[in-house]
């Protein structure tokens, strides 16, 4: 009996090892894929003031739900409403919710063949 319940601890110290070993592993990938930012893709559409001035710039997912993306007009943000208006891109950032809008602040873009 002594032995039995000895192997089934081992047993079991060595099961919650490797899963802590994999949960390590899988959090060290996620935190990488973080660091690096999302992935938005969309058509760039982009408004301008009278004065030339861009004062929107948003991407739109053109996906089933009709996702847009409206982006933080830092340096990044006002290049690409400037370079790629209509143009299909990804782009990686950092995404979040404010009041109900979702938000990207623009870390680099390029420009792709339509996404489907």
């Amino acid at each position: 009996m002594k032995k039995t319940v000895s192997r089934i601890w081992q047993s079991l110290l060595k099961a919650n090892l490797v899963i802590m070993t994999i949960g390590s592993l899988l959090f060290f990938q996620l935190s990488i894929n973080a660091g690096e930012g999302i992935i938005v893709a969309g058509v760039v559409e982009t408004s301008i003031l009278d004065k030339g001035e861009i004062s929107s710039v948003k991407i739109d997912t053109r996906s089933e739900i009709d996702e847009v993306y409206y982006v933080v007009l830092n340096a990044a943000g006002k290049k690409l409403g400037q370079e790629m208006h209509g143009t299909w891109v990804e782009v990686i950032g950092s995404v979040y919710n404010e009041d109900g809008k979702n938000w990207v602040e623009v870390k680099r873009f390029e420009k792709v063949d339509f996404v489907e």
